[in-house]
């Protein structure tokens, strides 16, 4: 089974999307958890209020990385432009597009969206996001899509944040969710 979180989670629902019925054998299933189904509209929302604190991390995160690509591929990335990074339209239109073989920003967002390739999804495919994740906007819930797939298994918990459900025990409840989803299937 491939299993994904967050951008992991959209990349895991494009690939199945994308590929349908013409899988390899050993792929049986797939797990989406916390994520961001259309990119633009996600990507927006780091720059709402508390939503800058995500926005901050991930940028933080994301610019060392560009760093170190440019020094393994120099003249991959014009690093002149990490200054002006501000939102992630900006990283995206910087290094995300680029990094892709794509010209702009809006171009990364619509290939990127698994919106748009989930009705290929031919294999059954777990995508859990809660109610509360701050990331996500409401086209990461395709309830309308996950209505007329035969595979796709949209579960709208009411709490769990970003990749943060939790539960008394030392397990996380996505993690005991997975497991369960699969073990049903296998």
């Amino acid at each position: 089974a491939l299993a994904g979180f967050s951008m992991g989670g959209s990349i895991i629902l494009k690939y199945l999307g994308v590929h349908g019925s013409n899988l390899p054998e050993e792929i049986i299933a797939g797990v989406a958890v916390s994520t961001p189904c259309h990119l633009e509209t996600c990507s927006e929302r780091l720059d709402w209020g508390l939503n800058r604190i995500y926005r901050k991390r991930f940028l933080d995160q994301l610019i060392p990385k560009i760093i170190a690509k440019e020094k393994q591929y120099p003249g991959l990335f014009d690093l002149t432009k990490i200054k002006d990074i501000k939102k992630m339209r900006d990283f995206d239109e910087f290094y995300s597009a680029p990094a892709n073989g794509l010209s702009t920003a809006d171009e990364f967002y619509k290939y990127g969206s698994s919106i748009y390739y989930m009705d290929g999804i031919k294999l059954p495919t777990l995508l859990l996001n809660a109610n509360n994740d701050p990331i996500l906007s409401p086209l990461s819930y395709p309830v309308e899509i996950a209505e007329d797939s035969d595979y796709i298994f949209l579960e709208i918990p009411k709490q769990g944040g970003h990749v943060g459900f939790s539960q008394k025990s030392a397990i996380p409840w996505h993690e005991v969710r997975l497991c369960e989803f699969l073990g049903s299937i296998a």
